[in-house]
């Protein structure tokens, strides 16, 4: 089906136009249509802050005067921009994940996207209380991104381990370290044919708040899977003060926290997240991984 893209552009509430900024994901292009912006009207964030040809793990906070907005149920459609058109080209509920993450949760679809370029969201949000809001916003997708993809060999890099230190708050910012993710590191594990699960995260430094609540969730899904999955947690800084990313996160491409990668036996990643997890979002995926 398509639109006059004059029309789409019209109506168009766009926080975010070209979300596929990875230095600034939550700010990039913000913008909020005035006639629009009245009291108690929710504004759609896409906070992915890459987003490229193929399948995606699109996220998208919702917030009412700046208070973000965990109970609507939401479906959303995706919209190809072409020229004078905008092209329907799927459309998918979004469930909310936010368990534990103490407002940072996020609405989560799955689309595939075909080509680069100009693409549009339509947000149909209702509310407990029955009213549903339409909202739109645009976003770019990338023919290739910086962050390693699903799909793609993970790179094979050497993380710390508890053998390298006397005391493990020399290697994480986590106040209450779990030595179960510093046994092997990620190269070792990648060489022996072992499914991990890699998550880099500062708890003591994270500017996005999630970085605790995310390494909370390895640790349970350790709980449950740590005989068969090498869990690994790598700090996103070598030096915190200064902002000097580990050599790991630059390897990997990787510039805003945290990140969650699963990574198969064959060192293919299979799922990927950027920000704030829970375990009923990624268990599913931990128990594909693992043939279940």
């Amino acid at each position: 089906m398509k639109y006059l893209a004059l029309l789409f552009f019209l109506v168009l509430l766009s926080p975010l136009a070209g979300c596929g900024s990875v230095e600034q994901p939550a700010r990039s292009g913000a913008r909020e249509p005035t006639p629009l912006a009245t009291a108690g009207r929710l504004t759609p964030v896409i906070a992915s802050s890459e987003l490229t040809v193929g399948r995606n793990r699109f996220t998208l906070g919702l917030l009412r005067e700046n208070t973000p907005v965990e109970d609507a149920t939401v479906h959303l459609r995706f919209f190809k921009i072409e020229g004078d058109t905008a092209t329907l080209t799927e459309e998918a509920d979004a469930p909310y994940y936010g368990y534990g993450l103490q407002g940072k949760g996020v609405y989560v679809a799955h689309p595939t996207f075909d080509r680069p370029g100009d693409w549009g969201v339509e947000v149909q949000a209702r509310l407990p209380d029955g009213a549903t809001q339409i909202l739109r916003s645009r976003f770019t997708v990338q023919a290739e991104g910086r962050v390693p993809r699903v799909g793609e060999q993970a790179p094979s890099v050497p993380t710390p381990t508890e053998a390298q230190v006397a005391d493990l708050k020399t290697i994480t910012s986590d106040p209450q370290p779990d030595p179960r993710l510093y046994q092997i590191s990620l190269d070792q594990a990648l060489a022996q044919g072992r499914p991990v699960a890699l998550i880099f995260a500062t708890p003591g430094y994270c500017s996005s708040a999630v970085c605790g609540p995310d390494l909370d969730v390895i640790k349970q899904l350790a709980d449950t899977y740590g005989g068969r999955i090498a869990f690994i947690h790598v700090e996103v800084y070598k030096d915190p003060l200064n902002r000097v990313l580990a050599d790991p996160m630059v390897a990997w491409n990787l510039e805003t926290e945290p990140w969650l990668f699963l990574i198969d036996k064959q060192g293919i990643i299979r799922a990927r997240y950027e920000g704030g997890i829970t375990r009923q979002e990624v268990e599913p995926d931990v128990r594909r991984l693992l043939g279940e």
